[in-house]
């Protein structure tokens, strides 16, 4: 078996000691020595070529791909490591610098102003109003010009509300019999929205009419007082007691005479007497019971009445404000922004399971716009500011560009008194004009409209 031919069968590779030990072999089977130690230094040399050619061949096909990985591995994270660092020292100073100085603001020269874009400067300036110089010490490089009136100071965005916006409830509870609107529909101030039902209500007043007269006659009858059959009735008892007094008194004085001649014993004596006595009593009883019939009731009595008869009046008054109510009526002209009932449900305004509401309805000519103005922006915002509002809905209307091409007139009604912490702003009111025709044609609450500020002023005498 010759060096040349030993591999090995997974590998490939030769392994120098199965050609060591081959070459043994064959040379301990030569005869001649010469030719043996000749065979022995050939294997010898042999060997020493395969294990270096062996440890070339490890070497390219293990260590060499790994290391370099590792070091490349390594170089490019020091790479990224050392590009983050630089990118936030660099944004770190650009915000430093931006909070303590902020940049100013430099007008284009005309040499570097795009002449093909007039009409995007323009509306750049529009959103976007003038920027005065950031540093007062310093000269700004631009004369300062007068701020012109038409100019827009500010752009900004909102929603349409109601000024009015009224829920409808009816004031006494019931079951709704009669609904008479529908969401949408234009009604008039005083025009019948719904009708309760009346039974309950219908009895109460009979029964506080009846009470309210019975306590009228009640007060007649004491400020006319006694008929005059009644105290002459009461002076004919009058007299017929004095009568029977008298008669009383003469039995006895001849009772008492007559027991002192031992005539009549002691008892009839004592009851002579105390019937004359009861007589006597009686008649001074009747004097005074018609004495009081001849002046009349008393005005304690008849103050008493009087306050009896106010309060069934108020009692009357309010059974007949409940059958009223039952009459539920629009309390403005507007329009109907939602309907909370039906035929047939429970309505009462103080319940919690049923429900409170009839309709809720606001006068669509009265509009204001509520937005919010940053902080930043607020000092621009002046007194009764002239304003146009655009919606987003019309902003590409033919019809509404006719009318409008600018958008609705309006100005600043007034700024809320407390800002926005969260949103960092103020909110503003902004009051629209809008004509009485158009109620709820164009400008519908919760649209979304672009509110422009102008620096001119609104009088106060202008509405």
């Amino acid at each position: 078996m010759s060096a040349g031919t030993l591999t090995d069968k997974d590998t490939g590779i030769l392994d120098p000691q199965t050609v060591f030990m081959d070459t043994s072999v064959e040379s301990h089977s030569s005869e001649n020595p010469a030719k043996t130690k000749a065979a022995m230094d050939k294997a010898a040399m042999d060997k020493a070529a395969l294990e270096k050619r062996v440890r070339s061949l490890r070497i390219q096909g293990e260590s060499r791909p790994v290391g370099m990985a590792i070091r490349f591995v390594t170089w490019a994270g020091w790479a990224a490591a050392c590009a983050t660092l630089s990118t936030s020292l660099i944004l770190g100073w650009v915000l430093y610098r931006g909070k303590s100085e902020p940049l100013a603001v430099r007008e284009p020269s005309e040499t570097n102003k795009p002449q093909s874009q007039p009409q995007n400067s323009t509306s750049k300036e529009t959103r976007s109003p003038n920027i005065s110089n950031p540093n007062p010490n310093q000269s700004s490089s631009t004369e300062s010009k007068p701020s012109d009136p038409d100019a827009p100071a500010l752009v900004s965005s909102g929603y349409i509300i109601p000024i009015h916006q009224i829920q409808v409830s009816p004031k006494v509870s019931g079951m709704i019999v009669k609904l008479n609107f529908e969401e949408g529909m234009t009604v008039s101030k005083g025009y019948i929205l719904a009708e309760l039902e009346t039974i309950e209500y219908d009895a109460d007043l009979s029964k506080t009419t009846a009470l309210l007269a019975e306590a009228k006659q009640k007060l007649a009858e004491l400020k006319s007082g006694a008929r005059p059959e009644e105290i002459r009735q009461a002076k004919l008892e009058l007299d017929e007691c004095v009568k029977q007094r008298e008669q009383a008194k003469l039995d006895y004085d001849r009772t008492k005479r007559l027991t002192g001649q031992s005539a009549l014993s002691a008892r009839e004596l004592e009851t002579s007497q105390y019937s004359y006595e009861a007589i006597d009593r009686r008649t001074e009883r009747l004097r005074t019971a018609f004495e009081l019939i001849v002046k009349g009731p008393r005005e304690e009595r008849i103050r008493a009445a009087e306050a009896q008869v106010q309060s069934f009046e108020a009692d009357r008054f309010k059974a007949q404000w409940r059958l009223d109510n039952c009459k539920v009526k629009a309390p403005v002209t507007g329009i109907i922004l939602s309907k909370k009932a039906e035929e047939g449900n429970m309505v009462n305004p103080a319940g919690f399971n049923v429900s409170a509401n009839l309709c809720e309805m606001a006068d669509l000519t009265q509009l204001e716009v509520d937005l919010t103005i940053q902080e930043r922006d607020f000092a621009k915002i002046k007194g009764r500011m002239e304003c146009l509002v655009m919606p987003e809905a019309y902003r590409n209307s033919k019809e509404f560009l006719t009318k409008y091409p600018k958008g609705y007139k309006a100005y600043i009604s007034r700024a809320m008194p407390q800002a926005d912490r969260a949103k960092g702003a103020i909110p503003v009111r902004v009051k629209v004009d809008v004509p009485s025709d158009e109620q709820g044609i164009y400008l519908k609450p919760d649209m979304r409209v672009e509110v422009t500020f102008f620096e001119k002023q609104r009088p106060e005498s202008a509405k």
